[in-house]
């Protein structure tokens, strides 16, 4: 979201949410992770509902892209993704009474993105409408279209959705901390585009609850990125084959080993084992957070 103009006087800002070089850069580390965090869970989602079972990842150079396929696969995403989940927020802006509009442009000179404005003041819970419409019709879309075609493809849109939706996720978590008394509007704090959360009287978020989100999605996002790392580095150095718990413990958080035809992997990821992990690390930050604020 980018947000131009102060709200109304009548509330006074309580706080801002701005988009610096370092939040962007902080996103964009989010979004790598996320994006195979969202295909796990879609195609996990996918294949309950299809009541099959969720067998292990086959991962074979057929699997990858070429340049001119992922250079098809770019622009598919900007036409099916990136221009309509700026048309829905547009659009749910539109029947709250906005005035949305529409452009494209460099965060800090290094990412690009296409943004909707509007300088309007909403609501928390119609702010809240406006930031989680696009990832929920887009996933529900990709979701409806795989079960349709019976096939993989959509939900690779839909969870390269989902990592483009992670500011707007974690904006929605920051509102949501805030009572639904709260208004939405933009500001002008200087250092980042910025829209200010005001209120006709002086309220705290929730910080408990920011801080367990704040914390699962640190660990969430060290985590994957730490598998990942040590899944290359046991394939520079030694066969590859990486076991991190029993496949049929809770706790079981990869397998990876190469696939015995000798072409390619197989990859097994346990949802359960990251995912509570995750909320741990939710809970210890939080847990921190108290005992440094006292």
């Amino acid at each position: 979201m980018h947000e131009p103009e102060p709200t109304t006087a009548s509330y006074k800002q309580l706080a801002s949410i701005r988009s610096t070089r370092s939040v962007a850069g902080r996103w964009s580390v989010l979004a790598a992770t996320s994006f195979l965090g969202f295909i796990y869970a879609f195609a996990g989602l996918y294949a309950w509902l299809l009541g099959a079972s969720f067998d292990p990842i086959i991962i074979s150079p057929a699997t990858i892209p070429g340049p001119l396929e992922m250079g098809a696969l770019v622009i598919l995403a900007i036409l099916v993704i990136a221009i309509p989940h700026e048309l829905l927020h547009g659009l749910v802006l539109t029947a709250f009474d906005g005035k949305p509009g529409y452009g494209v442009t460099l965060a800090y000179g290094v990412f690009p993105y296409a943004y909707v404005e509007t300088r309007g003041s909403y609501t928390r819970n119609q702010m809240l409408v406006v930031l989680l419409t696009p990832f929920v019709v887009i996933s529900l879309a990709g979701l409806a279209t795989a079960l349709a075609t019976r096939s993989y493809w959509p939900l690779l849109l839909a969870a390269a959705n989902g990592a483009g939706s992670t500011g707007d996720l974690w904006t929605a978590c920051r509102l949501f901390a805030y009572p639904s008394s709260v208004r939405v509007g933009p500001t002008q704090t200087a250092g980042g585009e910025a829209f200010g959360i005001y209120g006709r009287e002086a309220v705290l978020p929730d910080r408990t609850f920011t801080a367990i989100v704040t914390g699962a999605v640190g660990t969430f996002t060290v985590l994957i990125t730490a598998l990942v790392a040590l899944v290359f580095v046991s394939l520079a150095f030694d066969s590859g084959t990486v076991h991190l718990g029993n496949s049929d413990s809770w706790w079981f958080l990869l397998r990876h080993e190469r696939h015995p035809s000798g072409q390619g992997a197989v990859l097994e990821v346990g949802a359960f084992g990251i995912s509570a992990l995750s909320f741990l690390g939710g809970l210890g930050w939080a847990f921190f957070e108290r005992l440094s604020n006292r």
